[in-house]
C-alpha cells in the first residue's frame, strides 16, 4: 500500500501539469469560439445590411423605371397631340 501512495505521489505533479494543460487548451478553445462567435455574427450583420441596401436600390429602380415609363408615355401623348393640331392646322389652311 505505502508503494501505491509512493507511486501515486510521484505521478501527481504531472497530473496536475496535464490537468493544467489542459485547463489552458480549453480555455484557449473557449476564446477562439467566442471570437469566432463574435466574427459570424459580424458578419451577419454586414450581410443583413447590404441585402437590406440591395432591396432598396432594387426599390429605387423600379421606381425610376416606372417614372420613366410614365415619361415615355406623357412624351408620346405630347407628340400625338402635336401632330394632331399640325395636321388639324394643315388641313384649315
Amino acid at each position: 500500500m505505502r508503494q501505491a501512495q509512493d507511486c501515486a505521489e510521484q505521478e501527481r505533479p504531472a497530473a496536475l501539469q496535464a490537468m493544467a494543460e489542459a485547463q489552458s487548451a480549453l480555455e484557449e478553445a473557449e476564446k477562439e469560439a467566442t471570437a469566432k462567435t463574435q466574427f459570424k455574427r459580424h458578419l451577419t450583420v454586414e450581410l443583413e445590411e447590404a441585402r437590406s441596401k440591395t432591396s432598396s436600390d432594387e426599390a429605387a429602380a423600379k421606381r425610376m423605371a416606372a417614372e420613366a415609363q410614365a415619361a415615355e408615355l406623357r412624351a408620346r401623348r405630347a407628340a400625338e397631340e402635336q401632330r394632331q393640331v399640325l395636321e388639324e392646322s394643315e388641313r384649315q389652311a
